[in-house]
């Protein structure tokens, strides 16, 4: 089951890098139930209209943002992460749809970015990927996917790395499983480590730059406010 997910992820990843002439319309003149699952999904969250967004969500719904530490489990969870998405997007930021792409009956991807006012925003582009249930009425998001833009373009130095932890992991094949396993107890050991030697050293560096930048802002406000009681001695 696990194996099929993936490869109906990567056929979908490749339909949406696609750029040939022969890409499906970004909404068809007939959409089908699913693209307009899709369609309906952003355009929900883009009016915020909360409750026709929470009717498209199966009860068990998983939602995958890849920039979060682990999926929202739950229909619950999720809609309380779509609440705030859409709280934070304010009035004027929108998801616009590229393209959108069918597999089977039941699975969708979408290419989108976010735009202020009408204007691009840097950054945004992103892929979803929705898996759907079938009720007797209508399909229902039973897991959602979603990868954005990273806004850091580290260009050749991501081969270079791969490189690196490719070696590192066939020299070490006994750490590389432990590592693949189990990566949270290293990143614990890692907090662990900065808590124990690296915070107290940091801390209070930090808070000595805090108050030495706020009575540098406290003297320029006094130097602005004592320039304009000059100038208007003067006019």
């Amino acid at each position: 089951m696990a194996l099929n997910l993936k490869k109906m992820q990567i056929d979908l990843a490749l339909r949406c890098l696609r750029t040939s002439d022969n890409m499906v319309e970004k909404f068809p003149s007939s959409p089908s139930p699913l693209i307009n699952l899709v369609k309906n999904f952003y355009e929900h969250l883009n009016n915020k209209d909360m409750k026709k967004l929470n009717e498209l969500l199966d009860s068990s719904c998983i939602f995958e943002d890849l920039a979060f530490p682990s999926p929202f489990k739950e229909k619950q969870a999720v809609y309380h992460f779509l609440e705030e998405l859409a709280t934070a997007m304010g009035q004027n930021v929108r998801f616009r749809i590229d393209d959108v792409y069918e597999e089977g009956k039941q699975n969708a991807g979408a290419r989108w970015h976010l735009e202020w006012n009408e204007r691009i925003i840097p950054f945004t582009k992103g892929c979803s990927f929705f898996y759907c249930s079938e009720n007797s009425s209508s399909l229902l998001i039973k897991k959602a996917c979603v990868f954005v833009e990273s806004p850091v373009k580290p260009g050749a130095i991501v081969l270079d790395l791969l490189r690196f932890v490719t070696l590192f992991f066939d020299k070490f094949p006994k750490l590389a499983v432990w590592f693949l396993e189990k990566p949270h107890v290293l990143f614990q050991f890692m907090m662990k480590a900065y808590k124990i030697f690296l915070e107290p050293l940091l801390l209070p560096i930090l808070v000595y730059y805090t108050h030495l930048w706020t009575y540098a802002a406290r003297l320029l406000s006094y130097a602005i406010n004592l320039l304009q009681t000059v100038l208007k001695l003067f006019m």
